[in-house]
């Protein structure tokens, strides 16, 4: 099924990265292609091996005629030329830009945020599952699409397709082959312990996995016991040191009463004498 109307078109590259070039980049990486029909909602993925015009349009399942956003992507540049109305917003200097229909004249207010929102629910869902395993990360993509597919209560919708496409008084309807996505050569390379991840250190804890990095594994029950001289000198520092903030904790008056009350009533009694 193809999308028409206005459709917003975008990559986003998805894999464990780096937080300021810190650590160690583990695991795939791997460029999705994503079409997203503006008006419902209907949202197509693809992961690709790579960003050139020929794959990515080759993927742009859109009707003749439709309106397409999307970034300055340079192969992006020849879909006016294929039939399609297209405009840009260059984010470097905004996120929304308007811009000027060269048949009609009107004004057009371009932008991506439908597609940027599908990105950020998209990697959002391997955040909260700390990653995946290479040979299933097309079946969270296909479960990524079918929620923005699907409207309503997701237990009702999922029960419905089983009942549908996969009856119990016949064969299944449908069966899924390896790979889903016939558009990426990447997993037929990748081991069975290669992995596709989304998180994010925070500077806490990025720092404290830096600080636990440079520790010594030497345990504490090899450090060299004290000695009977050292530890009674220790005791002595210890004592001297208690009875220092003894001595800075007393009041420092002249006064020969033992309370602060005491010295308040001789001065007020010795006032009163005066006047």
């Amino acid at each position: 099924m193809k999308l028409s109307g206005v459709v917003e078109i975008d990559e986003s590259l998805f894999g464990c990265r780096t937080k300021y070039h810190r650590g160690m980049s583990r695991g795939q990486k791997v460029w999705i292609f994503g079409v997203v029909e503006r008006e419902s909602n209907r949202l197509k993925l693809f992961p690709v091996d790579n960003r050139n015009a020929d794959q990515l349009l080759s993927y742009c399942d859109v009707t003749l005629g439709s309106t397409i956003y999307s970034d300055r992507w340079a192969a992006y540049n020849s879909l006016t030329s294929l039939g399609y109305r297209h405009f840009v917003v260059e984010h470097k200097h905004a996120l929304k830009q308007v811009c000027t229909d060269a048949v009609t004249g009107e004004f057009v207010i371009v932008h991506t945020n439908t597609i940027e929102g599908c990105w950020k629910h998209a990697k959002a869902h391997f955040k909260r599952i700390n990653g995946t395993k290479i040979e299933q990360f097309e079946g969270h993509l296909c479960e990524i699409i079918w929620r923005w597919w699907h409207k309503g209560s997701k237990v009702t919708g999922i029960l419905n397709l089983i009942q549908e496409f996969y009856p119990l008084d016949r064969n299944p309807i449908m069966s899924a082959g390896h790979p889903v996505f016939r558009t990426w050569f990447q997993h037929h390379q990748a081991s069975d312990n290669d992995s596709i991840s989304r998180f994010d250190l925070s500077d806490n804890e990025q720092d404290t996995a830096d600080e636990s990095s440079q520790q010594t594994d030497e345990p504490i029950s090899q450090q060299p016991e004290p000695s009977a001289d050292v530890l009674h000198d220790r005791q002595q520092l210890a004592s001297d040191q208690e009875t220092t903030d003894t001595d800075r904790q007393k009041p420092n008056h002249d006064c020969t009463s033992s309370s602060l009350q005491d010295v308040l009533i001789d001065e007020l009694f010795r006032v009163h004498q005066v006047a």
